[in-house]
Formats: C-alpha cells, structure tokens, sequence
C-alpha cells in the first residue's frame, strides 16, 4: 500500500514567501499520523508573533488524525485522501501551509519517524542558533542534524499573495507617508472588472470607482492548468478591448528547479503563455519589477488619483452629515 505524507509549514509574511516547518503528516488511505515540534522557540523568533494560533492548529490536527481525517475541516468521502489535502493545500491562502503530498513505498510509522528527522529540527543546545532564520534549504549542521525548511514549489494561490502583497507594498510607498490614509480606499483585492457582458476578477488593483491599474499573479513553479491561463487571456483581451490604456500586469513565478523531470515542459509553456500576454497587452513581471511598473504607470495620474479621493471623502462626509442632522419642523 503506497504511503503519502506533507509537511505543514509556517509563512509568516508572504512578501517574502519564507516559511518553516512545524509540522508533518504521513498517511495511507486507512491511517494518518502526524507529528508536530515539541519546541516552538525557533517559530516564535522566526515570525516574530504570537503562535498560540499555531499550536491550537497543531490540538486540532491531533484530533483530527486520530478519526483518520488528514486537515482540520477534512470528511470522509469517495475522493482519495490525497487528493483532497493536494486541492487544500493549492487553495490555502493563510499563513499555516501544506505542501503538495507525495507518495513513499515505506509503511506509514516508518514513513513519520523518517520525515520527522528529515523535515523537523528541535533546538538541541547550542548547535543551532536560535536566532538565526534558514529558509528552503536542508543544511547540514552535523552527521547527525538537518536543517529546517524544504524549497517547495509555490501554486496559483501562492502566486496571488505574491502579487497582491508585492503591488500593496509598491503602492503604499508611492503614495508616501503623507497619503497613507487614502491607501485603503485604493487599494484593492480580488477585484471585479466590469465588462461588457460579464465580471473578470483580477488579484488586486489601485482602483477608485474606475480601475488605475489590474495586476494577476501566475504560478510556473508548478505546471499551471490549462484553463488558468486560458482564463486569464480572456480577461485580458476582454478587458483591453474597451479599454486600451489600462495597464495590466502578470507577475509571474517563472520556473525553476532545472534538473526537475518537468522543467523544459513548464519552461516551454511559460514562454508560450507570457509571449501571448504580451500580445494582448499586458505586462509581463517579476516580483522585483513591481515597484518601477506601479510607479511608471500611476506618475503621470497621481494628481488625478488623490484628487478622486478627495472628493469620493467629500462626499462621504455630505452625506454622514445630512443623515446626521435632525429634521426641522416648521408650525
């Protein structure tokens, strides 16, 4: 019987896409084991936050493997248990992450006592410097101790954090300190263009009744489905077709891991895709281009935007003021 596990990951801030390990889980389609750090020392000052929430998910994933479910919110079903943590763990947006199963021909408490010592490290005195913050990489301390966190293909979802919180934080510094009140009227996520016929939504965008600017995020580190990219293309040429000016951005994940079985595939398709983006006209980026591209674009509008929320204020203000004010009676 094949044996699968994961590794569930901390990411505190996905800007910068680090992450930790914390926990892991092997499992069969009849038993699930999991296993979590005994010490959170390191966890702490890798976030830097308060993980209580951490290990409340850590209670709750005990429990749940214990009815032979493999998440929290997991039920039995004729979809096969990897299969349904595989779609969890491309749709989970939040800051507690589980990378995509994979298969072993090991039994199962073999399998958790393995990836155990693989993917989980407990501070052990003073080998390990608890304050110092390793990311993606297994390193060796000594023959006998690994460290900490796996690289790990990054999904669709994964890509819209990258490009929501890469356009955020360029926006945020554009507009400069001095008009951080007016980021929250601008700036915003998932979206929804109206088009002539029907909504495209798009990850995030500086938008104030009519859109400034649209950006979408797009994963190449893993095979990216075909209907994805489909979609996307008819979004943009959809969108472009009334409306020419409008900068649209891609900001891609480009592929990696070349010596993967599936690097040429993904290559070919990444240059396919992004070729015809392209054409249809939007732009193509990769996260550090973001800030040069939200400036050039925004430059020449900046007036123009404050303006529009000055006066979307304005007349918010009117009409809290005229709710405000109680009618007068005239004998």
């Amino acid at each position: 019987m094949v044996s699968r596990y994961s590794i569930i990951q901390y990411v505190p801030n996905p800007i910068t896409d680090e992450r930790i390990n914390i926990g892991v889980v092997a499992f069969t389609d009849h038993d699930v084991r999991v296993q979590f750090l005994v010490n959170w020392e390191r966890v702490h000052n890798f976030g830097m936050e308060n993980i209580d929430f951490l290990k409340d998910f850590a209670e709750r994933m005990k429990e749940t493997a214990s009815r032979g479910l493999v998440f929290p919110g997991d039920e039995e079903s004729e979809i096969p248990k990897h299969e349904r943590l595989t779609k969890i763990a491309r749709g989970w947006m939040n800051s507690i992450q589980f990378t995509e199963p994979r298969p072993s021909l090991a039994p199962v408490d073999k399998l958790l006592h393995d990836i155990v010592q693989d993917f989980l490290v407990e501070p052990h005195n003073s080998l390990i410097n608890t304050d110092k913050i390793y990311k993606y990489k297994e390193i060796s301390i000594n023959s006998s101790i690994q460290l900490l966190s796996i690289s790990t293909p990054r999904n669709r979802q994964q890509a819209a954090r990258v490009a929501t919180s890469s356009v955020k934080e360029a926006f945020k510094n554009w507009l400069g300190q001095e008009n951080k009140e007016q980021f929250k009227t601008l700036i915003k996520q998932k979206y929804e263009f109206d088009g002539k016929r029907e909504k495209f939504e798009f990850d995030v965008a500086v938008a104030n009744g009519s859109p400034y600017l649209l950006a979408q995020g797009l994963s190449f580190e893993i095979n990216p489905q075909k209907n994805s990219l489909k979609a996307l293309s008819w979004s943009i040429e959809n969108v472009k077709k009334y409306n020419q000016d409008l900068p649209i951005a891609v900001i891609t994940l480009p592929p990696k891991e070349e010596d993967s079985p599936d690097y040429l595939e993904r290559q070919k398709i990444y240059e396919q895709s992004t070729a015809n983006y392209l054409y249809l006209g939007a732009e193509v980026l990769q996260q550090d281009q973001v800030p040069d591209w939200v400036e050039q674009k925004l430059n020449p509008m900046k007036q123009k935007i404050l303006e529009s929320v000055h006066q979307t204020y304005t007349l918010k203000n009117s009409v809290e003021t005229l709710h405000s004010t109680p009618l007068q009676t005239t004998n």
